[in-house]
This record gives structure tokens, sequence and C-alpha cells, in this order.
């Protein structure tokens, strides 16, 4: 059921004002429920699955995200030392003993 009220707050329209207390409630009423189980279950030394469950069900998600991230980072830096390096061979700029600091040419 918080499932579900989690998923609605994404449907309700802003101008209802309701989206923020429903999102609230939502979030409160998981937090209850996680707390009710964590009570009602034996200690054990392994690390329960129910803490591993919400990783594990958003990973799919991260990964190509992160993967997205560090692959636009990588093709900026490169870009950026490509152009510098252009710029520099085309005598547009000059520069200073390989680092990358750069002046501006007459």
């Amino acid at each position: 059921m918080s499932l579900l009220a989690a998923l609605l707050v994404f449907y309700v329209p802003s101008e209802s004002g309701e989206k923020v207390t429903l999102g609230i409630s939502a979030l409160l009423s998981m937090t209850v429920f996680l707390m009710t189980i964590r009570e009602s279950l034996p200690p054990t030394e392994k690390t329960p699955l129910i803490s591993k469950w919400p990783l594990k069900s958003i990973e799919p998600y991260l990964r190509p995200r992160g993967l997205a991230a560090s692959t636009i980072y990588f093709l900026l830096t490169y870009l950026y030392r490509f152009v510098l390096w252009r710029l520099h061979m085309l005598g547009i700029i000059r520069v200073c003993n390989g680092s990358r600091d750069f002046e501006h040419t007459s």
C-alpha cells in the first residue's frame, strides 16, 4: 500500500497542494513498516535481505547513469585538451611549459 502511495506522488498535480503531504505520508508509512519488520525479525550475524533489496533494486538504474557520466567527463576532458592543442598549433594561443595555463598571442 505504501508503495502505491509513493508512486501516486508522481501523478498528483502540483496545483492540488497535496503532493508534498502525500510524499511525506508515503515516506513515513514505509519507515514505520520497515521498523516493524526489523523488530519482528530474529537477530542474525548476516546482513538481512530486507536491507540488501533497496540497493539491488536501484542498481540497474544507477549503473548506466554512472557509465554515461564518466563517458561524458572523459570525452569533454580530451575534447578540451584537443581544442587547446589545435589552437596552439594554429598559433592562436601559446601553452606555457606544457601546463594548462595558456596565453593569447597577438
